[in-house]
């Protein structure tokens, strides 16, 4: 559980599934694309009211208006992979709370692209889910193990009772007593699951589900892509890849101004 000491980097690249286009043409009709940021902007008002707001479909833009979304909307900080039957890959705006999200078709072409409006993607909580278990199984120490099952049975007492406000609990492997059989043990009784994101805010911080609901581990890496930190943080969805409540408003000024230039 220690982890590699180089940054998985295909797990978190900026992508779009389709080639990226270069700006649209001068003469293109862009008003489906105006019209498509609108709503965003609408659904981005409606989940600072309190509201749930839909997803905002993008499949039906030509190439030209699919170019001006990307233009405006950009590559923010946090990407992420879903597994799944076909692969989801979600990439934050440079607007945070906008994602970006696509999945393939299976024959090289895109099923879904949307825009979703939230902390983090509404699929996410559903995804989580149905690809988590509720249980950590503690069991005993194996051969070599120290601290393994008191850290374990931490991790199961906390994702028991962990709720979607409450502030992660997080456990500091790099400042614990650990055996290299200890972090085999957690990696095994863990497990994977189903999704990976990096967050490029302060260096390289990598959060991989696990297979235990509401379990996350958690790794920052400096600007080498050396292994700085090991963490295991029990809560809904951790804050390196969440966008708080004051950035969203701050998108919706900055969206709005764009609009207003892009009318």
């Amino acid at each position: 559980m220690g982890g590699p000491t180089k940054v998985d980097t295909a797990a978190g690249t900026p992508f779009f599934l389709p080639a990226k286009h270069s700006r649209p043409e001068a003469d293109a009709d862009l008003a489906p694309a105006r019209d498509a940021l609108a709503r965003v902007a609408a659904a981005l008002d409606a989940r600072l009211a309190g509201a749930a707001p839909e997803p905002v479909d993008l499949m039906d833009l030509d190439a030209e208006n699919r170019a001006l979304v990307d233009d405006v909307l950009g590559e923010g900080e946090v990407s992420m992979v879903i597994a799944g039957p076909e692969e989801t890959r979600v990439q934050e705006s440079s607007m945070p709370g906008l994602w970006r999200v696509q999945s393939g078709d299976g024959d090289g072409g895109l099923a879904v692209d949307r825009v979703e409006v939230g902390p983090y993607p509404a699929m996410l909580p559903a995804v989580l889910a149905s690809g988590t278990h509720p249980d950590v199984a503690v069991g005993d120490d194996g051969d070599g193990t120290m601290n393994a099952r008191p850290i374990l049975a931490e991790i199961r007492d906390r994702a028991a009772v962990c709720r979607a406000a409450d502030p992660a609990h997080v456990i500091n492997l790099s400042n614990l007593p650990v055996s290299p059989e200890d972090l085999a043990l957690m990696e095994r009784v863990l497990g994977q699951g189903p999704v990976t994101a990096l967050s490029r805010g302060y260096g390289n911080c990598r959060v991989v589900s696990t297979a235990c609901r509401h379990v996350w581990r958690v790794l920052y890496f400096n600007a080498d892509d050396t292994l700085l930190l090991n963490t295991i943080e029990v809560v809904d969805v951790p804050t390196a890849v969440a966008a708080p409540d004051e950035d969203l408003r701050d998108s919706a000024a900055r969206l709005a101004e764009v609009l207003a230039e892009v009318a």
